[in-house]
């Protein structure tokens, strides 16, 4: 009796033993699924999280490419603006020096085009946005990110260089020809009223205005010219750009 006695209570002592180790297994194994579940939900957030960055980067480098292309266009249309009033202004400045007649209508044309001015002012909206944004950080391209750096500080010095030509031409141009022609009558650009060509083509003021006139056309095209270069790179490097 009493071996059995003994068998029994080491068979109750491993019983506890194993109960015990069970509680412990069950214990870990709530542990790691817990664990597990966390991690999995940290997981999918995080690609969840990836995903929108993405989608949002995109979303951000499509308006920008939009933007450069409609950008580019109207520099293209601005840049043969100013190389033609560029040449103008060379026209009046070598007729004014060398005193060579010239009929009345092509003066007057040159001096249409010479005083001609337009804007050529970039949207930037989009780039602006990407640049500001937390997507910028994100872009994986470096080069990427110095050609958009550096391509929103030209298109700022695009614009700088209209609103120096824009002061220019109202703060100086404009008011010279008001004092010497019908300005408000001027509507045939063949035909300029009221004009004294002689008296005009050689007065030195006059002479200065068309030479600071064909500076401004020039630098501006010189400034549109690089502009240009640097949208046709930077829309080469977009990869939301290269198929279209």
């Amino acid at each position: 009796m009493l071996a059995a006695q003994q068998n029994r209570e080491t068979l109750g002592s491993e019983e506890g033993v194993l109960a015990e180790r069970g509680r412990y297994v069950r214990a870990l194994s709530d542990v790691v699924l817990i664990v597990a579940g966390v991690l999995l939900a940290f997981g999918v957030e995080s690609r969840w999280q990836a995903f929108k960055d993405a989608r949002q980067q995109s979303a951000y480098l499509s308006g920008v490419v939009d933007e450069l292309e409609q950008n580019r266009e109207s520099f293209k249309g601005a840049l043969e603006l100013n190389v033609d009033w560029s040449r103008a202004a060379d026209s009046l400045v070598a007729i004014a020096l060398e005193s060579t007649p010239v009929p009345d209508s092509i003066l007057s044309d040159l001096l249409w085009r010479t005083t001609s001015y337009g804007s050529f002012r970039p949207s930037t909206v989009a780039l602006e946005s990407l640049v500001s944004s937390t997507a910028w950080a994100d872009l994986d391209d470096p080069a990427l990110r110095t050609r958009l750096a550096e391509l929103e500080a030209t298109l700022q010095w695009v614009q700088d260089g209209y609103e120096e030509r824009n002061d220019f031409w109202f703060e100086s141009f404009e008011p010279y020809l008001r004092k010497r022609i019908n300005y408000e009558a001027w509507s045939d650009r063949r035909a300029a009223p009221g004009v004294d060509w002689g008296a005009l083509l050689e007065d030195r003021e006059f002479q200065n205005l068309v030479v600071h006139s064909e500076w401004f056309t020039g630098t501006d095209a010189s400034r549109l010219n690089e502009v240009i270069r640097q949208v046709s790179a930077v829309l080469e490097l977009l990869p939301v750009g290269r198929g279209r």
